[in-house]
């Protein structure tokens, strides 16, 4: 059977607040895939309007935030894809979540214009603030983010799940 969000689709849901917006930083093997399974969530970030802030500091505490994600309209991430795999890993059942991305939501808005995708480059044509560049910086090198402290870290994964969210309001 397919859910609802597949059979009837009501895109007026993406004007309400039941919806969640998640970030996770991994290890960096295969760029943090979740298919490596030498990979794991170092920290995780998921915000909701209506349920507030949860933070993620393992597999497990993924796991144990399932009934989170199933009651959510939709989950909201920047090239969602990195996160539904963790979602899966978790063993949360991700044919039942309608995704939103912000990558391919500013691909639509660019139409036949070439773009840059990347997080910082949409937050900057939308007049909105960069990504902390430390961070940045690290992880482009090569740096794992297990190595830099989960303080750092934490305050990065925050971030840019606000920014993200931010670059959702904007789209819609």
């Amino acid at each position: 059977m397919l859910p609802n969000f597949i059979t009837q689709p009501d895109p007026l849901i993406y004007l309400k607040g039941n919806y969640l917006v998640v970030d996770f930083e991994t290890h960096n093997n295969n760029k943090g895939d979740a298919r490596n399974f030498n990979n794991n969530i170092i920290y995780g970030n998921i915000f909701s309007p209506t349920k507030g802030m949860y933070s993620i500091l393992s597999l497990d505490d993924l796991a144990a935030l399932k009934d989170l994600f199933l009651s959510a309209d939709f989950v909201i991430a920047h090239h969602v894809k990195f996160e539904a795999k963790w979602l899966l890993r978790a063993g949360i059942p991700i044919h039942r979540i309608l995704f939103y991305d912000t990558m391919l939501g500013e691909y639509c808005i660019a139409g036949n214009r070439s773009f840059d995708l990347d997080l910082d480059s949409c937050l900057i044509r939308y007049g909105l603030a960069p990504k902390d560049s430390y961070v940045s910086r690290q992880i482009k090198a090569g740096v794992c983010p297990s190595t830099i402290a989960l303080s750092t870290v934490r305050n990065y994964c925050k971030v840019d799940v606000q920014q993200t969210h931010e670059l959702f309001l904007k789209q819609v």
